[in-house]
């Protein structure tokens, strides 16, 4: 996704994914600096979308 695409899909903080997933935060920042979790920063917050969710959840 280009810098400029705008998306409407729900944005998920790092603390509602981990809640879901039932883990803790720092094992998403974990997931996120290995690259298996893609996350957008949007200055200093870390947000996950719907789509990069649902693709994490398939591919495990």
């Amino acid at each position: 996704m280009s810098p400029d695409t705008f998306t409407t899909e729900p944005l998920y903080t790092v603390p509602e994914v981990a809640h879901y997933l039932r883990c803790s935060p720092r094992t998403i920042f974990d997931l996120i600096h290995r690259g298996d979790l893609h996350a957008v920063k949007i200055g200093r917050l870390t947000r996950i979308t719907a789509g990069q969710l649902a693709a994490y959840l398939n591919r495990t």
